[in-house]
This record gives C-alpha cells, sequence and structure tokens, in this order.
C-alpha cells in the first residue's frame, strides 16, 4: 500500500515577530512568546529565573527544599521604603542606594555574609534614580573608583572605603548622567549642561586645572560611548557625538549633529559590538562607518515594532548579559500584568539572531551588570518594593513558578491553499531534567470556525492567553540528553501551527530545537 505521508521540518529560529504578514513569515517564528529566549546555538530556551539576594547563602544553590526555603527567608530587603532607587556591582560585591523609612534620606548599603549592611556617606537627599561606572584613572591595582549620579544629590566616588562628593564650581544643579571617556569624568545635567573633569582627576572640575564644559541645547537622556571611544550626547529629540580626545579639541566645540530629528530614551543606550537605543522608531544602533569618526544609524527592531509602540515611555532599565550574547530592555507592565516585561535580543557573533520576551512576577526599577571575584558574570536588578534580584539565577521567580509558552507561527508547506491531514507532530528537545509540558495544535490561522483539536485531559490557561486557548494535551518526558517528544494530531487545515506551555516552580531550562511534522495532501480549499 502506497504511504502518501508528508514530513516536514520547522526549526526554531528567528524569534518574535509580530509585523510580516502571515502568508509570509517562516513557520518557525513565534507569533506569541513568555519566557522563553533564543538560544545563541539555536533553538528556543526556557529562561532561568531570579531569586532575592544580600550577599547570603543562595536558596538555589541547595537541592534540599527546606533548606532553600530556609535560605530565602533569611534574605532581607536593605532597610528602608520604596524601590531600590540603584544597584551597582564594584569590587565583585553588589551596592545598593534605598529611601530611608520616613523618605527623608537616601542610604547606600553592600552584601555581607550576614545580609545588607549601611555603607557611611554624607546625607544623601531621597528620591534619585542612580546611574554608575567604574573606571581606574591612576592605572594602579588599588585605583579603581565606583563614580555615580542620580538627579539629586552630587556626583560621587567611592574607592571601598570612602564616599566623596564632586563639586562643580558655580554649578547648582545635581548631574544625572556620566561617563568617562579618556580619563575624564563627564558630567551630564538634565536641563543640556555637560562638563569633564581635569584628565586623571574625577573630582577636579576647576577650569584652571583643564575642566570645562558645554551646553548641549537641549534635555539630556544620556551620555554614552561609542565603541570607537567618541562620546554620545544623547537628547530627548537629537542625538550629538563629541569628537576628540581633550580639551584642545571640545574647546573648539567639535560636537557634531548626529540625528537632528529624533533622540534617545533616557537609561536604554546598550554598548555591545555598537551602540543601541531605543528611539521614537524602534531600537536603532549607532554602527561606525569605515571613515573614522562616522556613523551612521538604522532601525533593527522590525518584526518587534508593536511591542514597542504599545510601551512607549514604559521602559525603566536595560542590561546586556554578556555570557549569553544579549541586550535587555525592561519596561514597566501595561494594564493586564503586575512585573516587569522584558523585550530581549539575541545576538551571534556581531549577527542579530532574534527577539524574545520575558515576564517577571516584580516590578524591576534599575538593573546592572557585574563581575563576582571569581569572574562569573553577576546582573543584579531593585525593585520597585524593595528587592535587590539576582537574575538568570535558579529555577523559580523567587520561590514562585514559572509561567512559560511560546506559539509558532503557522507553516502552509508550500501550499497555503491546499487542505491536509495532519498526523503527528516530533519535537526535539534538549532538557537537562524531567520537564512537565503542554502541546495543543492550531489550524487555519485558528479559525473558530475549524472547531478545537480533540484532546485527552482538560487544562486551562491561567493569567488570560491572548489566543483565547482551553484545551490542551499534555506529554511528558524524563531527563535525557536529547528527547523526541511525540504529540499525536487528528486535525485538518489549510495551515497548523503549535502552543507550548508549562508552569514550573523547579523545571530546569530546556531548549526547542525544532518538530518534524507530518501529514496528508487533501483537496483544495473552496
Amino acid at each position: 500500500m502506497r504511504d502518501n505521508r508528508r514530513e516536514a521540518i520547522i526549526r526554531c529560529e528567528g524569534g518574535l515577530d509580530l509585523e510580516t504578514p502571515a502568508l509570509s513569515v517562516k513557520p518557525g517564528r513565534m507569533l506569541a512568546c513568555k519566557n522563553y529566549e533564543l538560544n545563541t546555538l539555536g533553538g528556543y530556551t526556557r529562561i532561568e529565573g531570579y531569586e532575592r539576594y544580600d550577599g547570603q547563602l543562595s536558596p538555589s544553590d541547595t537541592s534540599d527544599e527546606a533548606e532553600a526555603a530556609v535560605r530565602r527567608a533569611a534574605i532581607s530587603k536593605p532597610p528602608g521604603s520604596g524601590p531600590v532607587r540603584g544597584v551597582w556591582v564594584f569590587g565583585g560585591q553588589v551596592f545598593c542606594f534605598r529611601d530611608t523609612s520616613d523618605g527623608t534620606e537616601c542610604k547606600m548599603f553592600k552584601e555581607s555574609s550576614s545580609g545588607w549592611t549601611e555603607v557611611a556617606t554624607p546625607a544623601l537627599n531621597p528620591g534619585g534614580t542612580y546611574s554608575f561606572t567604574s573606571n581606574n584613572f591612576h592605572a594602579t591595582a588599588t585605583a579603581e573608583l565606583m563614580l555615580g549620579a542620580d538627579g539629586a544629590n552630587p556626583a560621587f566616588t567611592f574607592d571601598g572605603t570612602t564616599f566623596t562628593q564632586i563639586t562643580v564650581p558655580g554649578e547648582t544643579d545635581f548631574p544625572k548622567f556620566l561617563a568617562v571617556v579618556n580619563n575624564y569624568l563627564f558630567l551630564g545635567y538634565e536641563t543640556g549642561m555637560v562638563y569633564y573633569s581635569a584628565v586623571g582627576e574625577p573630582a577636579d572640575f576647576d577650569p584652571i586645572n583643564g575642566a570645562g564644559g558645554f551646553g548641549a541645547g537641549d534635555y539630556l537622556t544620556g551620555l554614552h560611548l561609542t565603541v570607537g571611544g567618541s562620546l554620545v550626547v544623547m537628547m530627548r529629540n537629537r542625538i550629538s557625538i563629541l569628537y576628540g580626545s581633550g580639551p584642545e579639541d571640545w574647546a573648539n566645540k567639535d560636537l557634531r549633529n548626529h540625528d537632528d530629528k529624533v533622540g534617545g530614551v533616557a537609561y536604554s543606550a546598550l554598548s555591545y559590538n555598537d551602540l543601541y537605543y531605543l528611539d521614537d522608531r524602534g531600537l536603532t544602533s549607532l554602527q561606525a562607518t569605515q571613515a573614522y569618526g562616522n556613523f551612521s544609524s538604522g532601525t533593527i527592531s522590525q518584526g518587534v515594532n508593536p511591542f514597542l509602540r504599545d510601551r512607549r515611555g514604559l521602559l525603566t532599565d536595560a542590561v546586556v548579559s554578556g555570557r549569553k550574547n544579549q541586550l535587555r530592555w525592561y519596561f514597566n507592565p501595561i494594564a493586564s500584568l503586575t512585573g516587569s516585561e522584558i523585550l530581549t535580543a539575541t545576538f551571534s557573533g556581531n549577527q542579530l539572531v532574534g527577539y524574545s520576551r520575558q515576564v517577571y512576577n516584580h516590578k524591576l526599577f534599575c538593573v546592572e551588570r557585574g563581575e563576582l571575584p571569581s569572574g562569573e558574570e553577576i546582573i543584579v536588578a531593585g525593585t520597585e518594593d524593595g528587592w535587590v534580584m539576582r537574575l538568570d539565577k535558579g529555577t523559580s521567580f523567587d520561590g514562585e513558578p514559572i509561567e512559560y509558552y511560546f506559539r509558532f507561527a503557522f507553516a502552509h508547506f508550500g501550499t497555503p491553499q491546499k487542505r491536509k491531514h495532519f498526523l503527528k507532530a516530533i519535537f526535539n528537545i534538549q532538557a537537562a531534567g524531567a520537564v512537565s509540558l503542554r502541546v495543543k495544535p492550531l489550524f487555519n490561522y485558528n479559525d473558530p470556525n475549524s472547531g478545537a483539536h480533540r484532546v485527552d485531559e482538560l487544562d486551562i490557561i491561567g493569567g488570560g492567553s491572548a489566543w483565547d486557548e482551553g484545551n490542551w494535551n499534555e506529554f511528558v518526558w524524563s531527563a535525557q540528553v536529547n528527547s523526541e517528544a511525540l504529540a499525536e494530531i487528528a486535525g485538518t487545515g489549510r495551515n497548523v501551527a503549535f502552543v507550548i506551555y508549562g508552569n514550573s516552580a523547579s523545571e530546569r531550562p530546556h531548549t526547542f530545537f525544532d518538530a518534524l511534522i507530518y501529514y496528508t495532501l487533501r483537496n483544495w480549499q473552496r
């Protein structure tokens, strides 16, 4: 008997795509995504979790659930009220700032084996949003400095022991942004003024010693370095680039307009292989051209622009994950959510692989990346309700389950108007431990007139799904290096897509690489 079955492969690649027309979008892309990310080696990986942090023993570093609960309960917030206003990793330790309980001051804390300990500082005004950098101005082993600005206090330097505030002669406002260029500290004020220090002396802004300043001409939203070392002066309505290596160049006002049509959003810029930032057009990269000192810019957010338009004005911070080759932008939640939404761009070398979306249970106010003494990357975040969290750690959201799903784009296998009878799907998955997933096929662009797929069990999606699904077909497999998970299908349509769903506080991340789809051809759609 002739076998009329056909086999097609759908590779998990390309990431989230909210713009490409239905007939053109590649089947392996995602039309919806929650808590998956693109793997640089290919496929879609369920994300790691996050957990509270203060320097004490990590809850996720033990396999004993009771011990993990004890460790979690022992970790506390830095004392005070409101959000954590800044976090930074300096000398392999995590530091943070938080307003006092009565809201009259801001305090600085550092991690320790017994929790948060206060760092001695001058009286600090509350209500700031901190930006940081670290730099070694004197090239000795003990000369590394932490530098910060928050818009509510003078900028400061901190060497691990002494906290020193910086005075800019004649300036009564407080800087909000900072950057170090060629051993000069630059301070940026929201109203548009930019000052630079004497070379190698971050606390000296006396013009007699070579310090100076200039007006940028618009409200500042950030100071950032290009990959080549030029200073990008980011403003709300335009972007300029300061060229040159010292005051002789800067005194000649070599501040060139790069873009006078649109500016950058505060706290959105990230330096990776280029400088990436959020503007009114979407996500933009500032790329160096072959001619030294010149740059070109272009949007890179094709496919996720609807996501960005719906979240305009909601960005809180951004961070680079070097370990995962990712850029992440964090947004306050839209009306239907309570925790931060994250748009993640994954790169392979200099090539953008694609985007994914994550949703946390907590609202993040600030996020920073650093290194532990071992050289291990650490990403820490301050939440709106006063916790410091270590991201990319553990299998849960601070002890709570991670809900995750993604939805494939619809696949028509080259014949968009030909009906097909779908028989089964085999998913190629890499899992480090036991994983329980649910899968549901959809037909004819999820047309309600096509009928729902038969299921063995009934499960209800919590949290209100975008596609109004109710029934799920469940499959489970135990830990293997690579697993093939079979989902039996009994449905007919011109096209098919799959929704993958799970919810767990203990599962380790797994990766979907591809799916083999088996079907037979039927008649043409009338």
